[in-house]
């Protein structure tokens, strides 16, 4: 079988490697929106919680397919570094309706000052994922995700980790002429696209 050409569609290899983990691209994209997701739930530093120690377990509501977990590691070693996670479901795998997705243990105050934030983040991604998933199943080729996302990388990530493919994850990863470059070229037609290109 001869090698695979890599689409301009397919750029999940360049968000995450076996070797790697996460690339720059996509840590960097987990730290803006980790960021926005405590700051919106009213954390705005480090959680370092009191209480006793507990151990929550986020259970799954309906089958799918989890992405999210890697986030929710990255955010809480720097939102609240005195939980720790156990993932019984980790990023791609498929649960089940009553599946435990992950335990959290540390105490009780940062576990509830965390929990939705962490909720909302394997709420989001697990969606994308599992609509992905849905849609790579009965899709007759493969499917792409939209070249806009609400949290950008991250909704990428969690389309390819779902079986779709990222589509761009930006401008350059191929030729696109949209209309706004015709329209700034001051060219017409053909001349215009000949121009861009």
């Amino acid at each position: 079988m001869g090698e695979r050409t890599m689409l301009p569609h397919d750029r999940g290899h360049l968000l995450w490697t076996a070797e790697e983990g996460a690339s720059r691209l996509l840590t960097s994209s987990m730290d803006r929106w980790t960021t926005a997701v405590v700051g919106d739930d009213g954390i705005d530093g480090p959680v370092m919680g009191f209480g006793e120690k507990v151990t929550a377990q986020i259970v799954s509501r309906a089958d799918g397919t989890i992405a999210g977990a890697a986030v929710v590691d990255y955010m809480l070693q720097i939102w609240a570094p005195s939980l720790s996670t156990s993932w019984k479901a980790g990023d791609g795998r498929r649960i089940s309706e009553g599946d435990i997705i992950v335990e959290i243990s540390g105490d009780s105050e940062s576990v509830l000052r965390m929990e939705r934030s962490i909720l909302n983040i394997l709420g989001q991604l697990s969606g994308i994922a599992t609509n992905a998933a849905h849609w790579a199943t009965i899709a007759p080729r493969q499917v792409a995700a939209t070249r806009k996302t609400v949290w950008g990388m991250l909704d990428k990530w969690a389309v390819h980790l779902g079986g779709g493919l990222t589509h761009r994850l930006n401008k350059d990863d191929a030729k696109m002429i949209k209309e706004n470059d015709l329209a700034v070229s001051g060219e017409s037609g053909m001349q215009a696209i000949v121009q861009l290109l």
